[in-house]
């Protein structure tokens, strides 16, 4: 077996999950400071008493970006679970035809994409109702950002292959390195030379493609199955096409959940909630770190158990985590709910949005608890590879309930700003019923592969 692989269908379950987790938390969280730095440097920086134009621009520039994002994750974890459940089944001799097809395929994607964000940056900021004292400043940081969008996929390309052979380690390796120096050059571009968010573009951007430089050097020297040489990069229809049937409706549900808060933005821009959203949205990130990163630990461990055979193992491994999760979920609430000033404080000088900004954050962080159970479900029918039952689940969530509420809480009952974290709080119920409802079924226990 080889030094990247780890076997995950034997020993302890619980101890398998965290050693997972824990370090996929932590790149997850050094990952989403890349975001939070910008947030709290410009916050800092650029917002002044009168304007909190910087963080209105981040806000929707950023919106715009975990979209684009949201499309590579989702295509990532097609990736994972094939290769997962390759290990799992001892097909070992399928790795290198998988990666290859993968790293080629996300190249492709990656330059179509980020041709398409530089073009169409400036009427995409329209179309979001940025204003236009913020437009500017969003758009060049769309626009750098676009720039350096391949090696944001280079980075989710490698780790999603490496999680699938049950190593969370080495990614949160190369992105610790890359978030250190982002935050030194957020500082120097912003703090010290007051580039303004195209200093924060360029710092992320910089950042990003040193952890991917350092990860495709440092496994080309390392005796990986997949060794880098350019006759190395081809496309297998095969495994291409089992990428696509896994990926699309994973990468389909992450462009649902990233584009119902799309959606949401004009209706923040138009009710002055941008710079507040923007908060809360950074918060929000945070708070689901950790049910994140044991989801992705329950999708490859049952993709692995499942690929091998071992169903009642896989049960035991969502049961195990949806039981780990909980006290952690209901420990974030109450930091978020008790703590709000302190929390909007981090994010932001401005205290004209302290008081309301606390409000938002105590109606909006219920969904805490509701989101982290849903979480351990879609892993497991990642990891047995019934993307498309999460897709509908996020469908639900995120289109049926949590856009057409909002609208309605903020402007149909007069909630005004305070009626979009009640849509947020909300939506994630639907899901869940869905999610649960499928996995009772038993129909999950079919092998997709």
């Amino acid at each position: 077996m080889s030094k990247f692989t780890r076997d995950l269908t034997e020993g302890s379950v619980a101890k398998k999950l965290v050693r997972f987790a824990a370090p996929f938390f932590a790149a997850n969280f050094m990952q989403a400071l890349y975001g939070i730095t910008d947030r709290i440097i410009v916050g800092n920086f650029v917002d002044t008493a009168e304007s909190s134009l910087g963080t209105e621009a981040l806000y929707v520039s950023w919106a715009v970006m975990m979209f684009m994002n949201a499309v590579i994750i989702g295509l990532s974890v097609g990736v994972t679970v094939i290769i997962a459940q390759c290990v799992g089944a001892k097909r070992h001799e399928r790795l290198k035809g998988i990666i290859g097809t993968t790293f080629s395929a996300f190249g492709v994607i990656a330059i179509v994409l980020s041709l398409l964000l530089f073009v169409f940056a400036p009427p995409l900021l329209r179309v979001l109702q940025t204003s236009e004292a913020a437009f500017g400043g969003a758009s060049a940081y769309l626009r750098i950002n676009a720039a350096g969008f391949i090696f944001v996929v280079g980075y989710n390309s490698v780790s999603a292959v490496l999680r699938g052979m049950g190593d969370s380690l080495r990614p949160m390796v190369f992105v610790a390195i890359a978030a250190s120096l982002n935050i030194v050059l957020d500082l120097l571009f912003i703090g010290v030379l007051e580039w303004g968010l195209a200093g924060a573009g360029f710092a992320t951007i910089i950042a990003q493609a040193l952890s991917f430089i350092l990860a495709a050097v440092y496994l080309s020297r390392s005796g990986f199955v997949f060794d880098f040489k350019p006759g190395s990069f081809r496309v297998k229809r095969e495994e291409l096409n089992n990428i696509i049937r896994l990926g699309l409706p994973s990468a389909a549900q992450q462009s649902l959940v990233q584009g119902s808060f799309l959606a949401i933005t004009p209706l923040a821009n138009s009710i002055g909630a941008a710079s507040i959203a923007a908060v809360m949205g950074a918060i929000n990130g945070l708070a689901v770190l950790p049910a994140q990163a044991m989801m992705a630990a329950v999708s490859s461990m049952t993709g692995q158990n499942i690929g091998a055979g071992k169903i009642d193992r896989a049960k035991k491994v969502m049961y195990s985590a949806m039981l780990m999760i909980l006290p952690v979920s209901l420990t974030v609430w109450a930091i978020v709910f008790f703590f709000p000033e302190t929390l909007m404080g981090i994010f932001t000088n401005y205290a004209g949005n302290a008081d309301t900004g606390a409000n938002y954050l105590r109606i909006g962080c219920t969904e805490y608890i509701v989101v982290s159970e849903l979480f351990m479900i879609n892993g497991l029918l990642l990891g047995a590879g019934h993307p498309k039952v999460t897709l509908v689940n996020s469908f639900v969530n995120s289109i049926l309930l949590r856009v057409p509420l909002a609208y309605f809480f903020s402007l149909g009952l007069g909630m005004g700003i305070y009626g979009i974290p009640m849509a947020t709080a909300i939506a994630p119920t639907g899901g869940f019923i869905i999610a649960w409802g499928f996995y009772l079924s038993g129909k999950w226990k079919t092998r997709t592969i």
